[in-house]
């Protein structure tokens, strides 16, 4: 999966030119969001969604507003895993068994008032960044802020004091973009945001590597999802 948008071997917004460049002298394969949306058979806004979080791909975008996107990449998301909350969990269970997996489900990135972040959703430029600055804005725009139980709070809190970690999954339209491990509550930043909690997270082991560019099925539901082994 390309790990970044607009990452073209060349730089123009020129239809023609982008049709013309191949390396085997052939024209690129490309289709709309309209056309992607019917290929993954996704729904257009979710699809827009991805669009925004940077998630489907390389793209340009014509004169005249008209993005495209490589037919190529749309094609491998195709043929991505699709999961669901058991498969999920199947991965998640054997280094957490005794503590929930988390599923957020964010969206592109969006302003935000809010004096700790400048803005919050995902996107997938700076999650993969090299620049340490901008690895920890998406930290800033996944941890902060969640609507948390009292229950779920004393979970996280629990677990940090025994010095474990909680498995954090983001979802973005339904793809999988990204995971962190919780390790505790933010209690400055939270104190002030009533049940809204701040998480504090680090990078995930080895077990994110069988979660990340799949698809997952989480059903309705919250931006928030608890799932607990034990109840699947």
């Amino acid at each position: 999966m390309p790990t970044s948008a607009h990452d073209l071997p060349f730089e123009s917004h020129d239809l023609s030119a982008v049709l013309l460049h191949s390396d085997e002298d052939e024209p690129l394969r490309i289709c709309s969001i309209r056309e992607a949306a019917e290929l993954l058979r996704r729904p257009l806004a979710q699809m827009q969604m991805m669009s925004g979080a940077h998630l489907l791909g390389r793209s340009f975008t014509t004169s005249s507003g008209t993005t495209y996107y490589l037919r190529s990449d749309i094609d491998e998301l195709s043929r991505a895993p699709r999961l669901d909350k058991h498969d999920l969990l199947q991965v998640t269970a054997p280094e957490f068994p005794a503590l929930p997996t988390v599923v957020l489900r964010q969206a592109a990135p969006r302003r935000q008032d809010s004096v700790e972040r400048s803005w919050y959703g995902f996107d997938r430029l700076f999650d993969r960044s090299t620049d340490p600055a901008k690895r920890a804005a998406q930290d800033n725009a996944t941890r902060m802020f969640w609507p948390v139980t009292l229950r779920n709070r004393q979970i996280v809190e629990q677990a940090a004091l025994a010095g474990a970690t909680i498995p954090l999954v983001i979802s973005v339209g339904g793809w999988i973009a990204s995971c962190r491990e919780i390790t505790g509550i933010d209690s400055t930043l939270s104190a002030a945001h009533g049940s809204q909690v701040a998480f504090t997270v680090k990078s995930p082991g080895d077990w994110a590597s069988r979660l990340t560019d799949s698809w997952l099925n989480s059903g309705p539901g919250k931006a928030i999802l608890w799932w607990n082994h034990e109840r699947n």
